[in-house]
């Protein structure tokens, strides 16, 4: 692959697409205990299917620390996402944030739909993380993603499809 040659750089990032489409054959649930070595130390791509659909793509410089942030949710965007949608009507809901979690009876709640609905695919990507996360963005637009890239991350008030 030649970098400079952009029709190279779309070949492979739509191979690198496909290969995570694979992968998702093999999905991995979100747990509240450690992954254990399911995940690789290492950079890598990952998705977040909600059933067939994916709902959130991410890029990390480390695929098994990533995904014990992902039971954080002062760690994680798509997990706060996930919370403003299904909880926002709840009874004592308040909003999180990067500095705040959720009241405890909202993060027990996420824990339970996190873990009974939501799926995780990977591979490991050393070179050009960021320009596949963009990549599937722009082609997907996963409605966790709450990246200038993808035009519907304003909707958070619509539950998904």
């Amino acid at each position: 692959m030649d970098p400079s040659n952009p029709k190279d750089v779309q070949v492979h990032l739509q191979s690198l697409w496909e290969k995570l489409c694979e992968s998702s054959k093999m999905l991995v649930p979100i747990k509240n205990q450690k992954n254990g070595n399911v995940f690789p130390e290492g950079p890598g791509v990952y998705c977040i299917w909600e059933g067939t659909k994916l709902r959130y793509v991410g890029e990390t410089k480390d695929l098994y620390e990533r995904m014990n942030h992902i039971k954080q949710t002062r760690h994680h965007t798509a997990r706060r996402t996930v919370g403003r949608i299904y909880f926002n009507a709840e009874p004592g809901y308040e909003p999180a944030s990067s500095k705040k979690a959720f009241p405890p009876h909202i993060e027990e709640k996420l824990d339970i739909y996190i873990s009974l609905n939501l799926r995780i695919s990977f591979i490991e990507v050393r070179f050009g993380r960021k320009e596949l996360e963009e990549y599937v963005c722009n082609l997907k637009l996963p409605i966790y993603n709450a990246s200038s890239h993808n035009p519907r991350s304003g909707f958070y008030n619509l539950r998904p499809t």
